[in-house]
């Protein structure tokens, strides 16, 4: 280093060198320029890893199981996913269990859906409780 560019901030202590802005032109322009010399820009491809199931905007979430929804209605005030649950069970693997409420009330809107597990006990069920007496309603 020449000694007659290297000067010393005297605040903090730190050693540097003091150049003229040719200088500083000459060192970012060189072979770390995004631009080439002859004026043509080209995009780098840059590779995205997402993990698996990841969404376009990046948030991961679980691979969720294939299931079959099966809307139940004419379902009884009193009725809830617990009921739901007792009904379903002997048919086959149940995933989830939802009845509509009203938003204002919370009261239930006489329908619900359940997720069960595969194809063939989901169409059991619709079967032999279609047309079923169930807390004192015929289920549709």
């Amino acid at each position: 280093m020449d000694s007659s560019k290297a000067v010393t901030d005297s605040s903090s202590g730190r050693s540097g060198t003091s150049g003229s802005a040719s200088d500083v032109e000459n060192s970012t322009s060189g072979s770390h320029s995004p631009i080439p010399e002859n004026g043509q820009y080209r995009p780098v491809p840059q590779t995205i890893s997402r993990p698996p199931y990841a969404s376009e905007h990046g948030h991961a979430f679980e691979k969720k199981p294939p299931c079959v929804e099966l809307f139940v209605g004419d379902l009884s005030f009193f009725c809830n996913e617990h009921h739901l649950v007792e009904l379903f069970s002997p048919f086959g693997k149940i995933i989830e269990t939802v009845i509509s409420r009203s938003d204002t009330g919370g009261h239930s809107l006489l329908h619900g859906f359940i997720k069960m597990a595969n194809m063939k006990d989901a169409e059991t069920a619709a079967d032999k409780l279609n047309d079923q007496q169930f807390m004192g309603r015929m289920l549709r």
